[in-house]
């Protein structure tokens, strides 16, 4: 995993700095290191946010008051995000009120000149291996929101998420297949009315305008969606999923000949019921992969339409953007 490493070292010369930054590279896998020229350029870095340390020099003889404005807006982006901190101190005395300035920052740690570079790298180490425990938490439940929305992109129930106008915003890999398409992607922005038979829009739409008022629970239904194979029946279980957006979820079985296993929907039903009430992680993974899909989506239309702009520039129209 690569690891953003942002220097910026005022008291140091060019060769100082270059050094430094050969050092982390050669000894730190995956690092990479940013180097600044000035407070502001630090300050104003796109990504400060997603650095993994942060390395500045701190001069306890500078004009106090300036300091102290470039450390608050430092320690007020990398306190939230847990991004560690390596203070060089640049003066013979070192200023005790410093470490109650920084504790702020949850990790972090200083280093006074002169110092040699292998115990600089060495700090550098320690302090990227320190977990970070906002960022640790948020990484692994992105983790298991793509493992979970895997799991369910390939499972046997079909799921669906509409718009408030019937337009599909996700689906999943089985009910792509079902309906014909190859990619799921490729249904999103559809109408769901082109799924149906004209008898059966009309169940979709009393089910979609109850669920308006509906913020809480679930409605069954079942109705007939046309696939290639012909019409085929699926018992649905409904519910709002974005009450701002009106955003429907559904899940839906198949059901074969008219006949189903009971204790199937029994099992389905409990799970869509603790989906929508108790654990809102398969519905953030949905909310992700929506996201993720638009703007594939929107990337695949800005080839297309600059493609009809300049017809042989030589991309090609049909790019898998889902992996």
């Amino acid at each position: 995993m690569q690891k953003k490493i942002l220097i910026l070292l005022t008291n140091e010369n060019k060769e100082c700095i270059e050094t430094i930054t050969k050092l982390i590279n050669k000894n730190i896998k995956g690092a990479e290191v940013v180097a600044f020229e000035n407070k502001k350029q630090l300050l104003q870095y796109d990504n400060l946010e997603d650095s993994d340390l942060i390395i500045s020099d701190i001069s306890v003889s500078e004009h106090k008051e300036e300091l102290r404005v470039y450390y608050d807006q430092l320690i007020k982006v990398a306190s939230p995000e847990k991004i560690p901190m390596l203070l060089v101190v640049s003066d013979d005395q070192f200023d005790e009120s410093l470490v109650n300035y920084f504790a702020k920052c949850a990790i972090y740690d200083f280093i006074r000149k002169p110092y040699n570079y292998p115990i600089f790298v060495n700090r550098v180490k320690v302090l990227l291996n320190i977990p970070r425990t906002k960022k640790y938490l948020e990484d692994a439940k992105r983790k298991v929101e793509v493992n979970l929305w895997n799991a369910l992109n390939y499972s046997n129930l079909l799921i669906l998420v509409l718009d408030k106008e019937g337009k599909i915003k996700l689906c999943n890999y089985r009910l792509s297949k079902f309906l014909g398409v190859d990619r799921e992607d490729e249904l999103v922005g559809k109408s769901w009315y082109d799924f149906l038979n004209e008898s059966d829009q009309s169940i979709f739409i009393y089910i979609q305008d109850k669920m308006k008022s509906k913020t809480e629970g679930f409605e069954e239904v079942a109705y007939d969606i046309l696939t290639p194979d012909g019409n085929i029946a699926v018992k649905w279980f409904v519910s709002i999923i974005n009450g701002d957006l009106n955003w429907t979820f559904c899940v839906g079985m198949p059901i074969y000949s008219g006949i189903t296993v009971e204790d199937n929907l029994d099992a389905l039903r409990s799970y869509f019921r603790d989906i929508i009430v108790k654990d809102r992680t398969t519905i953030n993974a949905m909310k992700e992969v929506t996201k993720k899909f638009s703007e594939q989506i929107q990337m695949r239309n800005k080839i297309i339409e600059d493609d009809d702009k300049q017809p042989y520039n030589g991309l090609a129209k049909d790019v898998d953007f889902t992996t």
